[in-house]
């Protein structure tokens, strides 16, 4: 017991959790001493043992449940307790939907000093499982086996084996046995970690709602030997592939992709149908990883950003148009700005696949182009930033442009909070915000926020 805490290291309590913390974890108090709990949800009543004391928290451990919570439901997944993936698969999908608002909702309140957080109802997914286009599987040699492929146990570099995900679509599924049983059939040595020897560090799969798939393969090598094998048993099991590429990457680094990537066979991208729109994107491009959401999502941006047909709108981080080409079915001119000029190749193709002809694209990095646009042009600004945010520069450029309109689409509240401070200071009033449930299971949240200008 430290002299502030009313808990002693590996001793056992038993408490009721109160809420969800950002992060998924339960929150429990003992004599007012907050206390994270993973996997217990609000209303459980738990027996949990103290792993860790801070000055002002405790973190623990669930030993039992004691009394479940209404809404705690059996996790589908048989790896669930062991893989990194989700962290909240215990919990009803309504519940959780609500608890992510909640979360959002007191991060908004707590940090920007609000009276009242202008919280509109959370967008839900229409499919709480089987939603992720997207699939990265970490290829690992260990101390225990030749081969694991799969996700990591949370915040550790340890593999946990998988032999399907549940919050995959099928098409992904298909896909891990032929990858494991490949590797072993061809000799492909899995990459290791400590000694940076082996050939296959991952591999990268994408499906769309059509059930077609596109897989990448991330080696250590310029040479594969055997692929052509390879693809063929890839393809009896998915006959709707429509390329195999190869990505390097053979430094010593977390980072999974290289900078090359070359095409093995078949197309250099794979397609996508959202709502009445078509977008294409190369095979590690970045595109949202839940397409059944997306249209949704869309129409949330359209609603409240409202760009009207003489309307002039900066897209800021288009990626490969995803919300460029909607603004443009509605405004005069839309200006996509993204630094990844594959994106932006595919923005372009995006724009006429859809019969767009009023956008504009430009390669270069947010605090490099937003100074060589004028002021009092834009009636809307829509960010849609990397988890990082923006940059301090970046930030003064957009409050230089003075828009009358900020539509900001976070993947990480906490600096979509640091970002609103400054705009908030700038002028800007918070009229909309609601979270987005782009990755249900998980305890990600997805932030969309309005800005007007007082």
């Amino acid at each position: 017991m430290s002299d502030s805490s009313p808990l002693t290291l590996h001793n056992s309590y038993e408490g009721t959790v109160e809420s969800l913390a950002f992060g998924g974890e339960g929150i429990t108090r003992i004599n007012q001493f907050v206390v994270f709990i993973p996997h217990a949800i609000p209303g459980d009543v738990v027996q949990f043992r103290v792993t860790e004391i801070k000055k002002s928290f405790g973190r623990a451990v669930v030993e039992k449940i004691l009394k479940p919570a209404a809404t705690r439901v059996e996790p589908p997944c048989p790896i669930y307790y062991d893989c990194g993936g989700c962290q909240l698969q215990e919990m009803g999908y309504q519940a959780a939907l609500e608890e992510k608002s909640k979360i959002l909702e007191g991060l908004l309140s707590h940090q920007l000093h609000l009276p009242k957080v202008p919280m509109a109802p959370p967008l839900p997914s229409p499919i709480p499982y089987a939603y992720r286009n997207k699939m990265q599987l970490a290829v690992r040699k260990t101390s225990t086996t030749p081969l694991a492929l799969g996700l990591y146990q949370p915040s550790s570099h340890v593999i946990v084996d998988m032999p399907t995900c549940p919050i995959q679509q099928e098409a992904n599924n298909t896909l891990i046995p032929v990858l494991r049983e490949g590797m072993k059939t061809l000799g492909w040595s899995a990459y290791d970690e400590k000694s940076h020897a082996g050939l296959i560090r991952h591999f990268l799969a994408r499906t769309n709602q059509m059930g077609e798939t596109y897989l990448v393969i991330i080696a250590t090598e310029l040479v594969l030997p055997q692929w052509e094998t390879f693809l063929s048993l890839v393809q009896k099991a998915s006959p709707k592939l429509q390329g195999l590429a190869l990505n390097v990457n053979g430094d010593k680094t977390n980072r999974v992709l290289g900078k090359a990537t070359k095409v093995l066979w078949g197309k250099n991208f794979l397609q996508e149908s959202i709502g009445s729109y078509l977008f294409a994107f190369g095979p590690t491009d970045f595109f949202q990883t839940n397409s059944f959401i997306l249209a949704r999502l869309i129409d949330q941006v359209l609603e409240w950003g409202h760009p009207t047909s003489d309307a002039s709108v900066l897209d800021v981080y288009c990626g490969v148009g995803t919300f460029t080409i909607p603004l443009a079915k509605k405004a005069k001119h839309v200006i996509g700005i993204e630094e990844n000029a594959d994106a932006i190749f595919w923005a372009k193709e995006n724009s006429r696949k859809n019969e767009v002809q009023n956008t504009e694209f430009h390669v270069g990095k947010a605090e490099e182009i937003l100074p060589t646009l004028q002021s009092d042009v834009f009636s809307l600004v829509f960010l849609d930033p990397p988890r990082k945010g923006l940059t301090p520069n970046a930030l003064k450029e957009l409050v230089r442009l003075n828009p009358p309109k900020i539509l900001y689409l976070s993947c990480n509240p906490p600096t979509l909070v640091r970002d609103l401070q400054v705009l908030l200071k700038a002028g800007w009033n918070l009229t909309h915000v609601l979270a987005a449930d782009l990755f249900p299971q998980t305890a990600h949240i997805e932030a969309l926020a309005l800005l007007e200008k007082a």
